[in-house]
């Protein structure tokens, strides 16, 4: 498992390089996607549509991974307009708290949806989890169409492929995505 978060520390350290080389054509806003509560939120995403919509994630509860009513919330800020949906549910596995959502569009516009369901409360034992979709135009929360699981127990070799392809990726790509 340590291995894991160390690959994934890897990709958000490659993605920071790239958002930074690239930060100079950004357009930064920022606002309130819902209303202040008492609900710890944290491990926000955010994706664009095809449309033009803006869809995003969150992890939502009385605590962390400690808190088993912790789930993923979403909400959707349709192109053109200024306010932001009222928040939907876009995961909750009953009983155990899921966190960390990542909301990803590929190509061939699909939608995917990764988090991690948090067993025992350690997050050594967390799941990765996952959903997609290519029915994600409406207003509220997306139909997932799929859903599974990804079980990991990467080895040496693991590490090094992912080293190996961040070297390979063309210089105008901001991100690790296409792999």
């Amino acid at each position: 498992m340590i291995q894991l978060f160390s690959v994934l520390f890897l990709f958000a350290s490659f993605s920071a390089i790239a958002q930074k080389r690239n930060a100079k054509n950004a357009i930064v806003s920022e606002e309130i996607i819902f209303p202040l509560q008492n609900e710890h939120t944290h491990g926000s995403s955010i994706v664009m549509l095809p449309n033009g919509d803006l869809l995003a994630a969150w992890f939502q509860g009385s605590g962390e991974r400690s808190a088993d009513d912790v789930r993923i919330m979403g909400a959707r800020l349709k192109k053109g307009l200024k306010t932001w949906s009222i928040p939907f549910l876009m995961a909750d596995t009953k009983g155990i708290p899921d966190c960390n959502p990542v909301l990803f569009l590929n190509r061939k516009g699909k939608l995917f949806l990764f988090w991690v369901a948090v067993i025992a409360n350690k997050w050594e034992d967390a799941i990765l989890r996952f959903r997609t979709t290519n029915n994600y135009s409406g207003n509220d929360a997306p139909v997932w169409e799929w859903q599974d699981n990804i079980f990991l127990k990467p080895d040496d070799n693991f590490a090094k492929e992912v080293e190996k392809r961040f070297k390979e990726m063309p210089e105008s790509q901001a991100g690790w995505a296409g792999y």
